[in-house]
């Protein structure tokens, strides 16, 4: 693995990119596909989550095209992704059933506020880290439940699968073969205990989930499954999973209490 080449897919809210890096950390190649976002409704975001697949295999093949590069000589793919995004799908089919709710959408805004009591809001705060809001999965997850009854039953019956990006992405690109998130991914969820680091079942029920499949929780540089040789000419491994912002503070050095950074994309943030 010290003499292979990494590629690392971002898959942001509004493009696709994708870098090839050599053993010493060197840029050879870089592409970008841009992604639709659509607004269905005042407030509402979405994305089609196959076209995520799409730009992802289409920048890695991309990728090698430019580079010439063979595609056994690829140690490692990592992927970051825009996080708190919820996307449903089949567990057989690998079919999705809705679009992705981006993180940017606010139609849970009435799921936030019916569980906006003081006390609720301290309970969030302690666990998650996080203050009760629209942008996280689990008031999407409320919406789908309250709105999309056939969608909620068959999570309920184990017929789908939810999850962040990343946890999509690993399981169409590794052929449905690894059901995975990491800490990071998972604690923007507001379903993750960020002490215990680990999902916290009082929180499914605080938000009235019934939600029998949850994402096994991998470490974020770990094995994550590999694409089959019909994706890029060889199986690769899909070895690194990050949330885009935890991706950012760690690739700009910030690794130390009291250090932050600001990234600009879609919007600015600073961590």
């Amino acid at each position: 693995m010290s003499d292979g080449y990494v590629i690392g897919v971002d898959q942001g809210t509004s493009s696709t990119k994708a870098v090839l890096v050599d053993h010493e950390g060197r840029p050879v190649a870089e592409t970008e596909r841009r992604i639709a976002v659509t607004h269905p409704e005042p407030g509402w975001v979405e994305q089609d989550p196959e076209a995520m697949v799409a730009n992802v295999v289409a920048c890695v093949r991309e990728l090698l095209e430019i580079s010439g590069l063979r595609p056994e000589a690829v140690a490692g793919l990592g992927i970051d992704n825009h996080t708190e995004t919820l996307v449903i799908w089949e567990r057989e089919s690998g079919r999705p059933v809705h679009p992705a709710i981006v993180w940017q959408c606010r139609r849970s805004t009435g799921e936030a506020e019916a569980l906006g009591g003081d006390e609720t809001r301290r309970l969030l705060r302690r666990r998650t880290g996080l203050d009760l809001d629209p942008t996280f999965t689990a008031t999407k997850l409320a919406w789908i439940s309250r709105h999309r009854p056939e969608i909620a039953g068959g999570l309920r019956d184990g017929r789908l699968l939810w999850g962040t990006v990343d946890c999509w992405l690993v399981w169409r690109l590794g052929g449905g073969a690894v059901y995975a998130t990491e800490s990071g991914n998972a604690s923007r969820t507001m379903l993750f205990d960020v002490g215990a680091l680990q999902w916290d079942p009082e929180l499914v029920d605080l938000f009235h989930l019934r939600l029998p499949s949850l994402p096994e929780l991998r470490p974020s540089a770990g094995y994550f499954g590999a694409c089959p040789p019909d994706r890029f000419g060889a199986r690769v491994a899909i070895t690194a999973v990050l949330g885009d912002q935890q991706a950012a503070l760690l690739g700009q050095g910030c690794t130390r209490p009291g250090e932050l950074k600001c990234t600009y994309g879609t919007g600015a943030f600073v961590w």
